[in-house]
Parts: structure tokens; sequence; C-alpha cells
């Protein structure tokens, strides 16, 4: 049963049979439950009535799924189920570019860069 105080989050899974690609899931997943912080292609599920009461969703054009972990710190639940994604970007930059990439995204953006900065380096890289 879902409970509308809590967001409930899928585990990731990519389309891919790379072995890095099973590393990777590893630590998004365990990043996810460990520090409370589901972002990206896992996707959540949110109850309207949580949303609005913390003020719906950042209006960012980059880490707005960050922003939104960050106000519902505390409040997530995995659910038994798999979100499958594509790899393709992985497999285009190379999986440890890729998610060096992501890395250097995330670790600016908690610093407190620019949203619009970060979108321009995210997508020109």
């Amino acid at each position: 049963k879902i409970d509308k105080n809590f967001s409930y989050y899928f585990n990731l899974k990519f389309k891919s049979k790379s072995f890095l690609s099973n590393i990777l899931e590893i630590w998004v997943n365990l990043r996810s439950k460990v520090f409370d912080l589901p972002y990206g292609d896992q996707g959540l599920l949110i109850h309207r009535d949580l949303l609005t009461s913390i003020g719906g969703f950042p209006n960012l054009p980059i880490m707005e799924d960050v922003a939104l972990a960050g106000k519902l710190k505390s409040k997530f639940k995995p659910l038994k189920i798999v979100a499958q994604t594509s790899a393709k970007k992985y497999h285009n930059k190379g999986w440890v570019r890729q998610s060096l990439i992501n890395l250097s995204i995330l670790i600016r953006f908690k610093l407190g860069q620019d949203a619009d900065f970060l979108y321009n380096l995210y997508y020109k890289s």
C-alpha cells in the first residue's frame, strides 16, 4: 500500500550488458537508499499533497530532481519495481567519463553553482 506521506522511487536498471552498467546500477541504488538521493532516470512517485506541502516541483533547467530530493529528505521508500533506462549516452561517451560528468554536475550543484550554468556545461560536454 502506498502511504501519501512518502515519496517512492524505482530501482535503476540499464538496457545494457556491460559489466560497468552493473556496477553503476549497484552504486545508484545504494546511493538512493543510503543518502536518500534518488534522481535522474530512477523516477519518483509523489502524492500531490506531499508535493504541495514542500512547495511543488523546483523550476530549474537541471538538477530539479536533486533539489526535489533535498526537500523530501527522509521521506523516501524504494519500490520493488525496476525502471529500465537507456545506456546510450554511457555507451557513446564511456561509462567512466559520463559518470564523472554526472558526479561533477551534482557536486557543483550541491556547492551552490548556478543551475543555468550547469545546464549549459552538461549539455555541451
